[in-house]
Formats: C-alpha cells, structure tokens, sequence
C-alpha cells in the first residue's frame, strides 16, 4: 500500500508536517479538532495480516496505554487507510537522545526502572513486545520514556488472544538485530517474556553509555537452521553472558 506524500488530512485531524517515515507506514504531526497536536500514525498495510497486526497494534494501546506505554487516543479509517492517533512525544526517541551522549546514572536509572515497570505490565498481561530497544522508547517533554510501536506485540499464550488469530510462523525472524535475545532470533513465534529481559539489557548497556549496538555478521537467511542454545549468531558470546545474563531463557 502506497501512503500519501503529503496528505492535507487524515480524518478530522489536519496535517501539520511528517514526523517519520518507514517501511512499517508514516507518522504525521497533526492537529485535532479540539486544537491539540497529535501523532497520527499510517501503516503500510501489504495483505490482510498486515490489517490484523495493526488492529491487534492499537486494541493493546487502548486495554494497557498509560504507566509508561504510550496510549491510544483515537483510531479510525480514511480514504488513505486506517490510523491511529497517539500523544505528539515532543522528546524524540531514547534512540535520539543516546546519541547525544551517555545518560546521568541518575536519569539512566530512574527511565530504565520505569520502562521495566512497562513492560511488566505488559508480561502480566500475557503480552511481549518483541521490538524493545531505544528507537521504540519516546520521550515526552519532561523526558519520562514511553514504550511505543506495538507491531510486532504478541501473546505470550495463543488462548489468551480474544482474535485467536495467531500472526507469527514458526521459525521466521522477526525483531531488530543487535536487541534481541539469541532464541528470538531463530523463532519469533516463541518468543515469550525472557527475550523481553535481554531487549530491556539491551536499552540499558552498553547503549545507556553512548555505545552502538552490535551488528550482525549474516543476514538471518544465511544464519544455520540449527544452533546450540548458548550460541548467538551477531557475536562470539551472548550480550546477555557478557552483561552477567544467562545464556538460557529460563535463567532470565
């Protein structure tokens, strides 16, 4: 699906400029009838499981929004395809910010322990988020983090889904190299709440430091079908053992 260059509207909301654009859709900076400034987001809807995964998207952004995930305040449908309206984070991402420098310990400690109150919630729930890292934590005016883009959020367990429409396939790929667990990235379909402590590790260090992530050596395609629990396939050991993490999900 081919998203507007620069549409004029999208519903009642009027355009006011683009915030981003990727291969997942748009986001614009608009402004509501009421006068208020918004994100509205606009997904690339490619096939009808594209249409699922952004229903299911904002479905958790309304039932868990608040307390640290950004909250859905409207959705609806126009003639360039659904959208969801999601608070305007004034802040840029924790992406933007980390490339700044590296954070206070202070100010580390206290976004790092209200994300993982975040997603907690989330796992309590019965829901993982799959794509944590600092790209998908906002910033809001203050600098207290949100965690955003629910795309690739699942159930943990399939009966706990009111659509009963499982999304993911055994043993497809699906995250963002370099934050993610080792297992995640040979099974996104059971990826459960213990690959979510490794993204977490992963938002926390070396990245809170001013570091970059760890790219991979091999596209997932030429990755092996088959490799030992402990092995991770973008380093020589998992970051998680080198952070003093266990190597094995059930240790996290």
């Amino acid at each position: 699906m081919n998203l507007p260059a620069s549409p004029s509207t999208i519903g009642p909301y009027r355009v006011l400029g683009v915030l981003g654009v990727g291969g997942a859709g748009a986001v614009y900076r608009c402004q509501s009838p009421q006068g208020q400034q918004v994100a509205v987001k606009l997904p690339r809807l490619y096939d009808a499981d594209d249409a699922l995964r952004f229903e299911r998207e904002c479905r958790l952004q309304r039932e868990l929004g608040g307390d640290g995930i950004l909250p859905l305040l409207d959705m609806g449908s126009s003639p360039h395809g659904p959208y969801a309206v999601l608070p305007l984070a004034s802040g840029g991402t924790l992406q933007d910010r980390l490339r700044l420098g590296p954070l206070p310990w202070r100010e580390a400690r206290a976004l790092l322990l209200r994300i993982a109150s975040a997603v907690g919630r989330m796992h309590t729930a019965g829901v993982v988020h799959r794509d944590l890292k600092p790209a998908n934590v906002l910033l809001d005016r203050e600098g207290a983090p949100w965690v955003a883009d629910l795309g690739l959020s699942k159930f943990a367990d399939r009966a706990l889904d009111p659509s009963g429409i499982s999304l993911s396939k055994t043993g497809v790929f699906s995250g963002t190299p370099g934050y993610m667990a080792p297992e995640q990235a040979f099974d996104a379909k059971s990826a459960g709440p213990p690959p979510t402590c490794s993204r977490w590790e992963s938002c926390s260090t070396p990245r809170s430091r001013g570091a970059s992530p760890s790219r991979p050596r091999a596209p997932p395609a030429a990755w092996p079908s088959r490799r030992p629990a402990t092995s991770c396939p973008w380093t020589r050991r998992p970051r998680a053992c080198r952070s003093g993490w266990s190597p094995r999900s059930t240790g996290r």
